[in-house]
This record gives C-alpha cells, structure tokens and sequence, in this order.
C-alpha cells in the first residue's frame, strides 16, 4: 500500500516543481497560512541546500586534470570544465549563487504580481548567472560583464524598436 504523502511533502514538492511560484501563491493554492507554506518553502530549500553541499563535497575531490595544449584551444570536457573553472569559479558555488538570486528575484516579482514576457525572463535569469560568475570567479573576466550589457540590450532594443532579435 502506498503512502499518502502529508500537505507539508505535497507543498515542498510543488515547490520544487514550480520555482517562479511564490510563498503567498503556493499559500494560496493549499488553502494554508503563509507561515505554514513558507516552512514547507524552507524545507524544500534545506533538501536543496543539503544536495549543494554533497555535490561540494564530491567537487573538493582532487579532479584528474589531462595537461592542456593550449589555454585557448582546451582539447576535451575535462580540460574545458578546468578551463571554465580557473575563470568561473567552481560550478556547485557559482550555481549556488545564482539559484539564490533567481530565486530572490521570482520571490518578489511574485508577491508584486509581475510577468515578464519571454526575452525578459529570459535575461533576468542570463543576468544571475553572470552574476554568479563574477562574484564566484575572476572579476575582471571581461565577457561575463559583456554578456550583461548585451542581454540588457537585447530587450531595450526591443522594447524601443518593438522587433524580436
């Protein structure tokens, strides 16, 4: 027989299925108080949080690194993931960082009842993930700070013009 899962799983779940949605939606949608639907929120964070860190800890792992004949030219997955990682910083931190500020940004666009249409969503989340970048690798890595200016671009441009790119 299988088991029922509690309200609190049921919520912890949508959660993790629908990320953009809001503690006040998700409240809303179970018929619960906001305090009840944010420690589902909370818990569902803590199982994320507790996955980051064992993947962490897979990565403090020596990685067997092939030499590189070329920095400009990596030869292979392993020699262009050490590539990225000497820029980027390691990926469990640097995706840490950016699914903490997504996740700030659809929280609040949520409870002020914002959408944005495709290319904007689609920039914001480009956006955190230079971001992420940034503050997790080599600061000075120009093209990260490129790519934010041309996603922004992307949707001014549109937004003054009215064409797609």
């Amino acid at each position: 027989m299988a088991n029922k899962l509690t309200r609190a799983e049921k919520m912890r779940r949508f959660f993790e299925k629908n990320p953009e949605m809001t503690t006040v939606q998700v409240a809303a949608e179970f018929g619960v108080s906001y305090q009840t639907a944010y420690k589902a929120k909370q818990s569902m964070n803590k199982a994320i949080e507790k996955t980051v860190n064992r993947i962490e800890a897979e990565l403090r792992k020596p990685p067997e690194i092939l030499p590189i004949p070329s920095a400009a030219t990596p030869v292979g997955i392993d020699a262009t993931l050490a590539q990225r990682g000497s820029t980027y910083g390691r990926f469990a931190d640097q995706a840490a960082v950016t699914y903490k500020l997504k996740n700030v940004l659809r929280e609040h666009s949520g409870v002020h009842g914002k959408s944005y249409a495709y290319d904007q969503a689609e920039a914001l989340d480009m956006i955190c993930a230079k971001l992420g970048r940034i503050v997790n690798g080599d600061p000075d890595h120009a093209d990260s700070w490129v790519d934010i200016a041309g996603y922004a671009k992307l949707v001014a441009d549109r937004l003054q013009t009215g064409k797609r790119v």
